[in-house]
């Protein structure tokens, strides 16, 4: 039996030819023997009058194929993309189906004569995980057999309330005109639907209430003319120009960076004509090889690293195994540096503006299993967590705290 799997449906194919043998006639006439030689006893017997037939019809393939057995369990409808598990409890490859089918495929060329094999009395399907089993109720990493799946379901949200707010080290006025924040990408991240941008978005709107100017509040690459090149150097000459051009004497002065922006970030702090108030880390990486160095302190009132040790990517939270962990630091691919001096900030899930877990579905309900919906929480990466606008949210109130402090101290 070959077992084949194109779609949600398993097909059972025996090949089993059947062949038909044809049987030859004699010729109508043999060859005359020569003349004169000596003739053959009389009486012999007769040739056939006719030739044998052949079978007037061919044997018929039998009129009812076996039914396969009603009732077999049907496999979960709306697949995650990715592999669900190892056969026989999930469908090889990958796609929606299980499998990518290539383009024009065909089900294999059916043998003549051939027929679905006897199914024995009582064959089912291999067993499938227990049906009392639901996988909202497990806790911990709960595992199927045959299945590789990671859902951390107990993890819970968070609100305003478990953000912490610290005390301005500078108490004096601010003027919100002269009030300037600048959010540097990092690597790759100069486009427009970037981590840093939805950042400097989400602070023009959240501190226009207080007259901050949204001209102020701007985007910069870490180096604007090499923005991808892992063995180049923060532009600060670029970044700092950029502070200068908005405002010679800041009020008040924020910098944030992500990546290899955080490592922007840190060195500009050390040259800018005032003390940056609050200096925002996201996973910083320093250089190709994310060595720290003293020369990298950051200069500030207030410095928090918003980290992470997930890894570099999450392919998918459905499953813990498709993950691109945190590798040793080579050609500038690394997680970010808990080396800095400042407060740390572990960051293990992805969380929208009011601390609520995004989660990602992984299985549509299976009513027969007696399961229902399952999603898991998105984890957090190298790679996203400069999109995660509960980062976002504490940067807002750290800076709204400070401003509305000392706009009305003025």
């Amino acid at each position: 039996m070959y077992p084949h799997n194109y779609t949600s449906q398993y097909y059972l194919v025996s090949r089993s030819p059947f062949g038909v043998r044809i049987i030859g006639g004699i010729p109508s006439g043999l060859p005359q023997l020569p003349s004169g030689l000596p003739q053959l006893p009389s009486g012999l017997p007769q040739l056939p009058s006719g030739l044998p037939q052949l079978p007037s019809g061919l044997p018929q393939l039998p009129s009812g194929l076996p039914q396969l057995p009603s009732g077999l369990p049907q496999l979960p409808s709306g697949l995650p993309d990715g592999t669900l598990g190892k056969p026989p409890y999930g469908l090889p490859g990958g796609g929606s189906t299980g499998i990518d089918w290539p383009d024009g495929a065909t089900l294999p060329d059916w043998p003549d004569g051939a027929t679905l094999p006897d199914w024995p009395d009582g064959a089912t399907l291999p067993d499938w995980p227990d049906t009392s089993t639901v996988l909202e109720q497990l806790s911990g990493n709960p595992t199927l057999p045959g299945w590789s799946i990671n859902l951390p379901i107990n993890v819970k949200d968070e609100s305003p309330s478990d953000i912490v707010i610290y005390s301005p080290a500078d108490t004096s006025p601010v003027d919100p005109e002269n009030v300037i924040i600048a959010c540097i990408s990092g690597r790759a991240g100069a486009g427009e639907d970037s981590g840093i941008t939805q950042i400097r978005n989400s602070l023009r709107a959240a501190l226009a209430p207080l007259g901050v100017k949204p001209e102020n509040i701007f985007k910069r690459s870490w180096n604007h003319n090499q923005d991808e090149n892992p063995f180049g150097a923060p532009w600060l000459e670029d970044l700092n120009n950029e502070i200068e051009q908005r405002s010679k004497k800041p009020s008040y002065l924020a910098i944030i960076g992500h990546s290899y922006g955080g490592w922007a970030a840190c060195k500009l702090s050390r040259i800018t004509t005032k003390t940056p108030d609050f200096v925002g880390l996201i996973d910083p990486v320093f250089g190709s090889t994310n060595r720290f160095t003293p020369g990298d302190t950051p200069r500030s009132g207030l410095t928090i690293n918003w980290y992470q040790n997930n890894g570099i990517t999450i392919i998918d939270p459905c499953i813990g195994a498709l993950v691109t962990p945190c590798p040793p630091p080579t050609n500038g691919i690394s997680c970010g540096n808990t080396a800095v001096p400042a407060i740390k900030r572990h960051v293990s899930y992805q969380r929208d503006w009011n601390g609520k877990l995004i989660k990602k579905p992984c299985f549509n309900p299976i009513p027969e299993l007696g399961i229902s919906i399952v999603k898991a929480p998105l984890q957090t990466s190298h790679v996203n967590i400069d999109d995660n606008a509960w980062i976002h949210r504490q940067i807002f109130e750290q800076i709204n705290s400070d401003l509305r402090i000392r706009i009305s101290s003025g």
